[in-house]
């Protein structure tokens, strides 16, 4: 899925990556669908992509997904979403960072340590390590704000786009 670097270079120079999260056999919908849309309507130079090398369930995958992006070669690391953990510390590189939420709701279900343990890894130190948050909607990033001190300006609303059969 990665593409050459020459490719992924902007007009301003730099490379640009998107992260994805591993796709099941069964198959991903959301983030995946938005992005493939986006791909097929982008115009101009695109970014280069990268699926993580595990999935998101437990602490082993997750550090080695961690792993796995920290070692990509890139000046702007976009991180599309469901993996917001992998953005943690990854700004010491000397690299923009910039990450996709599509919805927190996640962070209210289970039990209040798992609450606590979600909010901490998947929204207050991804926030902290990236330069830029993409919220799809306007609810989403009041939602990102009412739970984090992010600064406002620096969440951007950029909604999901929507297949042309609806």
């Amino acid at each position: 899925m990665a593409g050459s670097n020459a490719e992924s270079i902007g007009e301003n120079g730099r490379r640009v990556m998107w992260v994805h999260r591993r796709p099941r056999a069964v198959g991903n919908f959301s983030m995946e669908a938005t992005f493939k849309r986006l791909h097929d309507a982008w115009s101009g130079t695109l970014p280069d992509q990268h699926r993580v090398c595990d999935f998101s369930k437990g602490v082993v995958p997750r550090w080695n997904i961690w792993k796995d992006v920290r070692a990509l070669d890139t000046d702007i690391l976009h991180i599309t979403g469901d993996i917001n953990f992998a953005c943690i510390a990854q700004n010491i590189r000397a690299r923009k960072v910039v990450l996709t939420i599509h919805d927190v709701g996640m962070l209210d279900e289970g039990p209040w340590v798992m609450r606590l343990l979600k909010t901490w890894f998947l929204l207050l130190w991804p926030a902290r390590s990236c330069d830029a948050i993409i919220a799809v909607s306007e609810a989403t990033k009041q939602d990102i704000l009412r739970r984090c001190s992010y600064p406002e300006h620096q969440i951007h609303v950029i909604p999901s786009l929507i297949p042309r059969n609806f």
